[in-house]
C-alpha cells in the first residue's frame, strides 16, 4: 500500500528529472555540478582513445630519438621540427585538454596539484634510481669512484647524488651526466635525454593552476583567458622577440599548445565541442594567414587530437594499461645502452622497443597504478563534497 504524496516528507520526495536542455538555462551556480559530472562521464568514455594517441606519441619519440642516438639524421616535419618533436607537442595538447578538466572538476587547486604529483613524481623517482643502478653497471670508472668522484663534492652537477636530486625533484636544471657512463656512444654523456620536457610541464600546471582560481573555476572564463593569452603570446612572439620572462622558447611553444587543449576544454564545457572547434580553427585561420605558420601548427594539432578523441576506439585496440609515461621515462636510456649492440637501426630499435616496453609495464603495474589508486583512496575518505564558491 502506497503512502499518499502529502504525507511523506519533503527531503524524501524524488523530483522530476529535468530535461538537459532546462539544466542549461539555470543559473550558473544550479548547474554548475551538472556540468562536472558531464566533464567526468565524457572522459571515461573517450580516454581509451587518448590513451592509444599517447601511446602512439611515446612510441613515435622512441623510434625519432633512435636516429640521433645511433648517428643518423631524424627525419623533420615542415613547421614543427623531428617527429619526437610533434610526439611530444601531442602530450602537451592531450596534457592541456585533460588536465583542465581535471582541475574543473576538482574546483580545488590543491586537490589538482597534488593528483599532479602523484602522476609525475614516483614514477619519474623510480626511473632516475633505475638510471643511477644501469650507470653503475656500465660507468668506465671503478664503482667508488662513480658514486664519489675524485676532487668532487658530492652535491656537484655530474655525480650521481646531484642526478638524483635535480631529477626526481625537478627544482633545479635537469642532470643529464654520470660518471664515466656513455661516453663513447654516438651521443656521448646523456643518460636520460628525455628528462628535459618535464620541468615544463609542471610550470604548466602551476599556471594552469592559477589561471583556474583567478577565474573562479568557471570554465567559460578561463576558455576567454586561454584564447586571449594564447592569441597575445603568440602575436608577441611573431612581432617582437620574446623578452626576459619568455626567454625559455621551449616553455613559450609548450604553453601555447597546452593552453590551446586547456582552452577546447574549458569552452566545451559551457558551450559544447563544436564551439570549441569553431573558435580554435578562426585562430588557426588567422595564424596560417597572418603570422606564423608554426603557431597555426600547434593550433591544429591540438584540436586534431580533441577531433580523434571523439572517435570511439575498438575494443581489442583499447590499451589494457596505460604504458605511456613508462616508455617516455625510459626510452632514452635503454636506447643508449643499445646503441652499440650488434645488428642494424631496425634490430637496435626492436631491442629498444622490447626492453623499453617491459620496464613501462612494470612501472605501470608496481608504481603507478597502486600508488594512483591509493591517491584516490586517500581524498575520496577525507575530500569533503564538491561545493564551490
Amino acid at each position: 500500500m502506497s503512502m499518499p504524496r502529502a504525507s511523506i516528507p519533503a527531503r524524501c520526495r524524488k523530483s522530476p528529472r529535468k530535461p538537459r536542455d532546462v539544466l542549461l538555462r539555470q543559473p550558473n551556480s544550479k548547474r554548475r555540478f551538472c556540468a562536472a559530472s558531464f566533464i567526468g562521464r565524457g572522459m571515461g568514455e573517450r580516454s581509451a582513445t587518448f590513451d592509444l594517441m599517447r601511446l602512439a606519441a611515446s612510441l613515435l619519440v622512441l623510434w625519432s630519438h633512435q636516429f640521433v642516438l645511433t648517428g643518423l639524421v631524424q627525419p623533420e616535419i615542415p613547421w614543427i621540427g623531428s617527429y619526437g618533436t610533434f610526439a611530444v607537442l601531442v602530450f602537451f595538447a592531450i596534457s592541456g585538454y585533460l588536465n583542465a578538466q581535471s582541475l574543473f572538476r576538482s574546483r580545488s587547486v590543491c586537490t589538482f596539484l597534488i593528483s599532479r604529483v602523484f602522476r609525475i613524481f614516483p614514477a619519474l623517482i623510480v626511473c632516475v634510481v633505475f638510471c643511477i643502478a644501469m650507470g653503475a653497471c656500465v660507468t668506465t670508472q671503478q664503482i667508488h669512484h662513480y658514486f664519489a668522484p675524485e676532487n668532487t663534492r658530492l652535491l656537484e652537477t655530474g655525480t650521481p647524488l646531484s642526478f638524483f636530486i635535480r631529477n626526481s625533484t625537478l627544482l633545479w636544471n635537469v642532470e643529464y651526466k654520470l660518471p664515466g657512463v656513455f661516453k663513447t656512444n654516438s651521443y656521448p654523456d646523456a643518460v636520460n635525454g628525455s628528462l628535459w620536457t618535464l620541468p615544463h610541464e609542471v610550470k604548466l600546471y602551476l599556471l594552469l593552476a592559477a589561471a583556474g582560481f583567478c577565474c573562479h573555476f568557471k570554465p567559460w572564463l578561463g576558455g576567454g583567458v586561454a584564447v586571449a593569452a594564447i592569441a597575445g603570446l603568440a602575436l608577441f612572439g611573431m612581432l617582437h622577440p620574446l623578452g626576459p620572462l619568455l626567454r625559455d622558447q621551449w616553455l613559450a611553444t609548450f604553453a601555447v599548445i597546452f593552453g590551446v587543449g586547456a582552452g577546447l576544454a574549458w569552452i566545451e564545457a559551457c558551450c559544447g565541442l563544436k564551439v570549441a572547434v569553431v573558435v580554435f580553427s578562426i585562430l588557426f585561420a588567422a595564424f596560417g594567414l597572418f603570422g606564423n605558420p608554426t603557431t597555426a601548427a600547434f593550433v591544429a594539432i591540438a584540436v586534431g587530437c580533441v577531433l580523434l578523441n571523439q572517435v570511439r576506439t575498438p575494443a581489442w585496440l583499447a590499451p589494457r594499461l596505460d604504458i605511456s609515461y613508462g616508455i617516455y621515462l625510459y626510452a632514452f636510456p635503454i636506447q643508449q645502452l643499445t646503441s652499440n649492440a650488434s645488428g642494424g637501426f631496425w634490430v637496435r630499435f626492436g631491442l629498444a622497443v622490447t626492453l623499453t616496453v617491459f620496464l613501462a609495464i612494470f612501472s605501470a603495474k608496481f608504481v603507478e597504478r597502486p600508488l594512483l589508486a591509493w591517491r584516490k583512496t586517500f581524498q575520496s575518505e577525507r575530500a569533503p563534497s564538491i561545493v564551490g564558491p
